[in-house]
C-alpha cells in the first residue's frame, strides 16, 4: 500500500494538508499512533475509499484508488470506531454473514461460514441476539466477525479498543494477534493508546496534525518518552519511571523493564549512585 501527500476537500470548503507518505508491505502490522485530531481517522477514511484526496496518489492491495475502489473493498475487512454504522441486520449472525451474502456466496455457506467465526471468536452465544441490543464490547467482537469472515488480504481497524475496558481490551487485543497469526492479512490500526500498538505493531507511525512525525519498530519508537510527549501521547508508565531513574534507554518489554528495575534497586541499595 502505498499513500503520497495527501489533500482532501471537506464538505464546507476548507482544506486539510497532511505531509505524508506511507508505504505498507503485504503482511506487515501497522499501527498509526496520535491523540485525537491527528489525522489517523482522514487517513483510513481516504484507505478504505470514503474520502478521495484532491491532490496525491493512494495505491492499496495494487489498485489506485478512487478508480478501483470497488476492488480493493472486495479484499478488505474494516472496523469503525462507531460500530453502530456498521451494525445494520436484525441478527448478529445475518450481520456477519452480510458481506459474504453481498459477494455472491450462496445464502447457506455465508451463514455456516458466519457461525464458524462466531466460534472462533467465542460469541457463538449472540448468534440470534438483535446488535443493537448489545454492550459495546460484544458490538465490536460482532463488527470484528463480520470484518474477517470474508478472510480479507487488508484488515483496517479504526480505534477498535476506544470504549472498552481494559478486560475488554485485552480480549480484542488477544483476537486480533490470533486471527492476524492464522489468516496472515495485513493490518493497519489507529489509536492513541501505546499499550495496544506495543503488543500488535511490526511499525508504528506517529501522527501530529496529520503530518508524520516519526516511525518505526514499536521498541525504538514508544521508548522515546519527549517524541511521545512531544506528540501529545502518554508514554508506557513502567518506560516513564525507568526514564525518570536515570535509565536512558528503557525497555519496551515488561519482563526486561523489571529486570533493569531489580538491577537499579540493588545497585542503589548496595551503595551505588
Amino acid at each position: 500500500m502505498k499513500i503520497e501527500c495527501l489533500e482532501h476537500e471537506y464538505p464546507d470548503g476548507t482544506r486539510s494538508v497532511c505531509g505524508l507518505t506511507l508505504k505498507v508491505r503485504e503482511g506487515e502490522s501497522v499501527v498509526v499512533l496520535g491523540p485525537n485530531g491527528s489525522g489517523k481517522t482522514t487517513l483510513l477514511h481516504h484507505v478504505i475509499g470514503l474520502l478521495e484526496p484532491k491532490d496525491g496518489y493512494i495505491e492499496v492491495l495494487g489498485h489506485e484508488l478512487p478508480e478501483e475502489v470497488h476492488r480493493v473493498r472486495e479484499r478488505m475487512g474494516v472496523v469503525f470506531q462507531d460500530v453502530d454504522d456498521q451494525l445494520i441486520m436484525p441478527s448478529v449472525l445475518e450481520d456477519v454473514a452480510f458481506g459474504l451474502v453481498n459477494q455472491g456466496v450462496p445464502r447457506r455457506e455465508a451463514f455456516e461460514r458466519a457461525e464458524r467465526v462466531l466460534r472462533e471468536l467465542g460469541i457463538e452465544h449472540l448468534r440470534d441476539r438483535p446488535p443493537q441490543f448489545l454492550s459495546g464490547g460484544q458490538k465490536k467482537l460482532v463488527a470484528l466477525a463480520g470484518a474477517v469472515v470474508t478472510e480479507p488480504d487488508l484488515l483496517v481497524l479504526d480505534e477498535p479498543t476506544s470504549g472498552l475496558d481494559y478486560r475488554a481490551t485485552r480480549r480484542f487485543v488477544r483476537l486480533i494477534s490470533e486471527l492476524k497469526e492464522r489468516m496472515d492479512f495485513t493490518l493497519i490500526l489507529t489509536t492513541f493508546d501505546v499499550d495496544v500498538a506495543a503488543e500488535l505493531a511490526d511499525r508504528v507511525v506517529v501522527l501530529k496534525r496529520g503530518n508524520v512525525v516519526a516511525e518505526g519498530p514499536p521498541r525504538r519508537v514508544l521508548t522515546d518518552v519527549d517524541l511521545m510527549r512531544s506528540s501529545g501521547l502518554k508514554p508506557p508508565e513502567h518506560v516513564e519511571l525507568l526514564r525518570e531513574l536515570g535509565v536512558k534507554r528503557p525497555p519496551l518489554d515488561l519482563t526486561e523493564a523489571k529486570k533493569v528495575l531489580r538491577e537499579l534497586v540493588g545497585e542503589r541499595l548496595d551503595g551505588g549512585p
